[in-house]
């Protein structure tokens, strides 16, 4: 049976391989970046009114999201990677809602190139709309066609 072979292959000689550790970093160098030319993309190709624009940039958000997920479900499947977790202990709850919200918005306020290399996607999200709006503003007929 293939099947039998596949396995006990699989178990033998993949289990020390560093696959589904180099799986997950990949996807957290890509996701962030995809992120932004997705809705940035959206939004600078979306017909005029504001309706069109949010339904695109949903419409492409959803789907990305979807694929990432079939993705990174049938990538730990091939490619099972163990996690060992330990607790933090430094870590403390937030104070009050003043603090959550100002982290929130420092985080959505930030530099858009550490937002893109740290994966913070409130600001990624935030400067992918910044940007789409801007080139959809600056677009002339001619750049529209490209």
């Amino acid at each position: 049976d293939y099947w039998c072979y596949f396995r006990s292959f699989h178990s033998k000689s993949f289990n020390n391989w560093p696959t589904g550790t180099l799986f997950v970093s990949a996807l957290k160098a890509v996701a962030p970046l995809l992120v932004f030319v997705l809705v940035a993309s959206a939004l600078s190709k979306a017909k005029s009114g504001i309706a069109s624009r949010f339904k695109t940039v949903i419409i492409f958000y959803l789907f990305s999201t979807f694929i990432a997920a079939i993705v990174a479900v049938l990538g730990s499947h091939l490619f099972p990677v163990g996690m060992h977790l330990t607790a933090a202990s430094n870590v403390s709850a937030p104070s009050g809602l003043e603090e959550i919200l100002t982290n929130i918005l420092t985080t959505i306020f930030s530099n858009p190139i550490k937002s893109l290399t740290e994966g913070e996607y409130l600001g990624i999200l935030f400067w992918s709309f910044v940007f789409g709006i801007a080139l959809k503003i600056v677009a002339s007929d001619n750049t529209k066609k490209i």
